[in-house]
């Protein structure tokens, strides 16, 4: 099952380590940017997006155990979508 969620970064060190965390996901992660979408496991295609604004994760093989790896970076109140 695919799962949306809401994310934000709040530093740089946070980006990488969302990279590190997203990367003990099996399967694909994408952030979504408006029309853009980049691999979720890349810190580089992370930092060619906007920053400054909410961010769609989306994991094409959700996992209850995932909800552990990105609790820091859900963007609140919004959460899943």
């Amino acid at each position: 099952m695919t799962r949306k969620m809401y994310i934000e970064f709040r530093t740089v060190e946070g980006i990488r380590q969302f990279a590190d965390a997203v990367s003990k996901i099996s399967g694909k992660a994408t952030i979504l940017s408006g029309r853009y979408a980049v691999n979720a496991k890349s810190v580089m295609g992370i930092f060619s997006i906007d920053l400054t604004k909410p961010l769609i994760l989306e994991i094409a093989d959700w996992k209850e155990e995932y909800t552990e790896l990105l609790k820091g970076y859900l963007y609140e109140p919004v959460g899943y979508l």
